[in-house]
């Protein structure tokens, strides 16, 4: 992108699975959501504020959980009356529901097939199942949730315009019967900017519905680093406000060291503001950490493209479009590759199959303009159409003036560039800050006349 899962965790038992009771707070986190803060501020109010909390007794890490009843009470300062806790050994309902919902805990903890059939015939949960961990997760308590979370961020990894809307279905059905719970308001953040770059909706449509979904998330949970991905993520593409974007980049890596997202998010930003070092670091751990992951793969390449390093980034796009066609990052940043240096006819084959595979049909007309024009006129003329396809994308409200002004400069225009650079200045002040270090503008990148006119007003 120009772009976790679950892991075990010791201590959750089995009992968050089957605790199904419609007023009952299972976790540190369930509790602060409800009460409007993060867990940490739910501890402290425990201990200091006598806030009603019980835990289940048993070995190992407690569980704790809370009444919603009683919390409504203590809130407002009236006594309330204890709520008696349910021993841990007691056989949950036999219902088909509560079935399901076990079974997914087991199979979540890698029990035996033959353990789970014994489970569920006799009804019971034996003692050894108490405590074993279960996967750590925002709807653990909730298989069919659970399920559907995990295929949401599934469908996200795809990159694909169709598994986006249906991740971003599946994320706002789990906003709808979750209203207090983080993640899936970040997933349907996430979902908002990937639909802007794998599909066709506009940035004015999907970034105001990002930074939304993100606002809530945040609020709902504070230390949510996908969150704070969110959060940075709006603020350094939309709001072009590079300062607080980079402070939630490093807030979310603080939070989620181990994220591969977050450290892969960060370097596409870093590229932006010219630092290609560190840039190359952060994808590099990024890669370490999710090896299999090829919107990583394809943005190490675009950090090479960034760099001018055309030899080693275009090898590695192809071999990634020769496994995975229809993954459109790697077309578009092959389209860029080719466009840089002069290789007109794939330039304009991978231009079009990234605009059929987002689904712009303005886009694909535009390609096929150009591709005209250059059967006709040569290079300088499919530039000269492009410069026109452009234009129209921004009249329409569908393009960036970014890439006008990369345009004019990609064909030596540098008048034509910096009348457009000053018309930038004059509409949108913020669009300007990227330009010294866009792919298009590696010739003119330490041009006084350039960086003054997209330094800061």
């Amino acid at each position: 992108m120009w772009q976790q899962g679950v892991r075990p965790v010791g201590g959750a038992v089995a009992l968050q699975a089957i605790d199904t009771a419609a007023d009952r707070l299972v976790g540190w986190k369930s509790i602060g959501a409800f009460l409007g803060c993060d867990a940490r501020t739910a501890k402290r109010w425990e201990r200091s504020r006598a806030m009603p909390v019980h835990r289940v007794p048993g070995d190992g890490v407690p569980t704790v959980w809370a009444d919603r009843t009683e919390l409504r009470l203590w809130l407002r300062g009236a006594p309330a009356e204890p709520v008696a806790a349910q021993p841990v050994a007691a056989a949950p309902p036999s219902t088909p529901q509560w079935r399901q919902r076990a079974l997914a805990v087991l199979v979540g903890t890698g029990i035996a097939a033959g353990t789970a059939g014994l489970l569920l015939g006799n009804r019971s949960i034996p003692a050894a199942v108490h405590a074993a961990a279960v996967r750590a997760g925002p709807y653990d308590d909730d298989a069919a949730a659970q399920a559907r979370y995990l295929n949401a961020r599934f469908e996200l990894g795809t990159r694909s315009a169709a598994g986006i809307a249906a991740a971003e279905r599946d994320f706002q059905a789990l906003t709808i019967r979750f209203p207090d719970r983080a993640a899936g308001y970040s997933g349907l953040a996430d979902a908002h900017v990937l639909s802007r770059e794998f599909g066709a909706v506009p940035d004015a449509v999907a970034f105001p519905r990002a930074a939304q979904a993100a606002r809530t998330a945040l609020a709902l949970d504070p230390g949510l680093a996908d969150a704070w991905l969110n959060r940075a993520f709006v603020a350094f593409w939309w709001q072009r406000d590079l300062s607080a974007g980079l402070a939630a980049f490093h807030e979310a890596l603080k939070r989620a060291p181990d994220s591969a997202k977050a450290h892969h998010w960060l370097a596409t930003a870093l590229i932006a503001t010219g630092d290609i070092a560190t840039a190359r670091t952060e994808i590099a751990r990024a890669r370490e950490l999710d090896p299999n992951n090829h919107a990583i793969v394809a943005d190490a390449a675009f950090v090479e493209i960034s760099a001018g390093n055309y030899a080693t980034a275009l090898p590695a796009l192809e071999a990634l479009a020769q496994l995975d066609p229809d993954f459109a990052a790697a077309h578009r940043y092959l389209a860029l590759g080719y466009l840089m240096t002069a290789r007109d006819a794939d330039y304009l084959r991978e231009a079009a199959t990234t605009a059929r595979l987002i689904g712009r049909r303005n886009q694909l007309a535009g390609v096929e303009l150009a591709a005209s024009r250059w059967r006709s006129g040569g290079h300088r003329a499919m530039l000269d159409q492009l410069i026109i396809n452009a234009v129209a994308a921004e009249a329409r409200g569908d393009g960036c003036i970014n890439d006008i002004i990369g345009l004019h400069a990609l064909a030596g225009d540098r008048i034509g560039a910096l009348r457009w650079l000053a018309n930038a200045k004059a509409r949108h002040p913020n669009d300007s800050v990227f330009l010294p270090n866009d792919p298009m503008m590696i010739a003119w990148r330490h041009d006084p006349a350039v960086l003054h006119a997209a330094s800061a007003s």
